[in-house]
């Protein structure tokens, strides 16, 4: 290939990642999970019986698909 070419390639890959970072870096991750967790704290206050089936049922089902042969 052309030295030119390859150049040109770089120079747009290097761009795409650093454009990639940026947009990455702008995302508010942790408060994003802090959301998640306040509202499913919330729930689980609201309806404990509940969260501890729905809880139980995963557990299961995860163990039962966990230890299947």
């Amino acid at each position: 290939m052309d030295d030119t070419i390859m150049n040109e390639l770089n120079h747009d890959l290097e761009q795409s990642i650093r454009e990639t970072e940026h947009l990455i870096q702008q995302i508010p991750v942790a408060e994003i999970i802090d959301e998640f967790k306040g509202k499913a704290e919330e729930l689980i206050r609201e309806h404990p019986i509940q969260s501890v089936l729905i809880g139980a049922g995963i557990g299961f089902l995860l163990g039962a698909l966990l230890s299947s042969d």
